[in-house]
């Protein structure tokens, strides 16, 4: 599976400091576009090993106008839809509900921190920590509820 990222999930993780964990232990493409963004924000983030630099990838504009995506966000969609069983990280709604409609997989952060838990890369209670600095430290807006939700599944015997 390749697995591709927007700029949300990256930086969300790099500000509760969760990237070494929270991300999946597999190559991560990250398209020019997005790596730009990322820079614009924290540029530290990006000396994660897994991360690999992609070139610019041509976007489409209907797509893009559709769902009223960033470019960073449809260059990110293009790359994955050009390699099969591709998976997105990506927090943005307009993103996520393009993801559906094209049949494209895709995880947030919340999503990302509940795996690592999961797979025992991170104890359940460093990963309620981290749930619990996402709104605030992490910068992601997220409803109190959604966040409740996945603490109680954090929570929850599998």
């Amino acid at each position: 599976m390749i697995v591709v990222a927007d700029a949300g999930p990256i930086l969300h993780l790099h500000w509760i400091r969760c990237l070494p964990w929270g991300l999946p232990p597999t190559p991560i493409h990250v398209v020019e576009q997005v790596w730009t963004e990322i820079t614009q924000h924290a540029p530290e983030a990006l000396a994660d090993p897994r991360l690999e630099r992609e070139p610019v990838v041509d976007i489409d504009p209907e797509l893009q106008a559709k769902f009223s995506l960033q470019s960073g966000e449809t260059a990110a969609i293009a790359f994955a839809l050009k390699h099969s069983g591709s998976l997105l990280l990506t927090d943005d709604a307009a993103a996520r509900r393009a993801c559906v409609s094209v049949g494209l997989a895709a995880v947030g952060t919340i999503g990302l921190i509940l795996e690592a838990a999961r797979s025992k890369r991170v104890s359940v209670d460093e990963a309620l920590r981290a749930l619990e600095q996402l709104p605030n430290k992490g910068r992601l807006h997220v409803t109190p509820e959604l966040l409740a939700r996945a603490m109680a599944a954090l929570l929850t015997p599998t």
